[in-house]
């Protein structure tokens, strides 16, 4: 594929452009913001803004894997013994209505291997497709995410998910 020719340069800059070098990154889609009764709704969020666009990420997964497009997900998740949350995220979290690791009907909120980190059925991985979980906004922090990438020599990411003023740009900066 040539080059796209937009604005100031081609992208990508340096020559074609290749699936099996982009990678499609579906940012914290889970449970605990997705469903009626995971920690966002807890807080008193309304998760219907994230279920609303669960059938368009749907699409662009499926085509992503039918190029060849190798598929990274990201989940907020925390240790269990939540020796990476900062005191004051686990304040505003509290001030909101439900810390981070307190029980609800979804298991400890944001805590790594719980139901409320479970990626939503619609895009749930498939076998060896990575799930990266980070403890804050951004996947490269705190994670294995930059190893991922270099080692399946992704050159270019492509995103979905949530929050785009906030887990998805932190990312991607």
């Amino acid at each position: 594929m040539r080059p796209q020719v937009g604005g100031i340069y081609p992208w990508p800059y340096d020559g074609p452009w290749s699936a099996s070098e982009t990678a499609l990154v579906i940012v914290d889609m889970q449970q605990d913001f997705l469903a009626p009764d995971g920690w966002f709704a807890a807080t008193g969020g309304d998760p219907s803004s994230f279920t609303r666009i669960l059938p368009n990420v749907a699409k662009v997964l499926s085509c992503a894997r039918k190029i060849g497009m190798p598929c990274f997900f990201t989940i907020e998740a925390h240790r269990p013994d939540l020796s990476d949350v900062p005191a004051t995220k686990q304040w505003r979290a509290r001030r909101l209505g439900r810390g981070i690791g307190e029980a609800g009907p979804l298991g400890r909120a944001l805590i790594r291997g719980e139901a409320g980190c479970a990626i939503a059925d619609p895009i749930a991985p498939k076998s060896g497709e990575p799930v990266v979980a980070k403890p804050g906004k951004s996947a490269f922090i705190a994670s294995d995410f930059d190893q991922l990438l270099r080692h399946a020599r992704i050159r270019n990411l492509v995103f979905a998910g949530i929050t785009t003023d906030g887990a998805v740009q932190c990312t991607l900066r």
